[in-house]
C-alpha cells in the first residue's frame, strides 16, 4: 500500500492512522498494535531488521515504501466523515489463502479465519454440508484444531478428502 501511495506522489501524511473494524497485521489481534505495524510498514526508514529481512523475500526491485505518518494510530468505531479512499488492497480469495496457509501451519491465522466466517460452529456446519455427512460427526470448538474437544469422525474425514 505504501508503494501505491508513493505512485500517487504521497510521501507524507500529517494526520493519524485510523483503524476501523477488524484489522490484523503480522498475526496481531490488537487493532492498535496492528495499526502501529501498518504505520511502520508504510515507511521503510522505520522498519525493524525483521521487516527489512522480509522485504528481501519479495521480487527483486520491489521498491521500499516511503510514507512518513506524523500522527498517531487510533482505533475508531467509524471512519471520520472527511475521509476519501486513495488506494485499496484486495485480499487473495479465501480458497487461495487456505491453500497457502496449509503450507505453513499457523494456528492463530486459522482462528482468525474461522471467526471471520462465523466461528467454529458455522465452520463445522459448512464442512458437514460440503462433505455430505451428519453435522453430529464434526464437532469443532475452535478454528485451529488444537482443542482436545475437537472431534471429526473417520467417515467425515474421508468425505472431506
Amino acid at each position: 500500500m505504501g508503494n501505491l501511495l508513493n505512485k500517487l506522489q504521497i510521501r507524507q501524511v500529517t494526520g493519524d492512522v485510523v483503524i476501523v473494524g477488524r484489522f490484523y497485521m503480522n498475526y496481531e489481534l490488537d487493532p492498535q498494535k496492528s495499526g502501529a505495524l501498518l504505520k511502520q510498514g508504510l515507511n521503510a526508514q522505520s522498519w525493524s531488521q525483521e521487516a527489512s529481512t522480509q522485504h528481501q523475500t519479495l521480487p527483486p526491485g520491489t521498491p521500499r515504501p516511503q510514507v512518513a505518518i506524523a500522527g498517531s494510530v487510533r482505533v475508531a468505531a467509524a471512519a471520520p466523515a472527511n475521509t476519501k479512499a486513495l488506494v485499496r488492497h484486495q485480499s487473495l480469495p479465501l480458497a487461495e489463502l487456505l491453500k497457502k496457509m496449509n503450507r505453513y501451519s499457523n494456528n492463530l491465522m486459522a482462528e482468525i479465519i474461522a471467526n471471520s466466517v462465523g466461528g467454529p460452529k458455522a465452520v463445522s456446519y459448512q464442512v458437514a454440508q460440503a462433505a455430505g455427512v451428519p453435522q453430529s460427526e464434526i464437532l469443532l470448538v475452535n478454528g485451529s484444531g488444537l482443542a482436545v474437544e475437537n472431534r471429526i469422525s473417520p467417515r467425515a474425514v474421508c468425505a472431506m478428502f
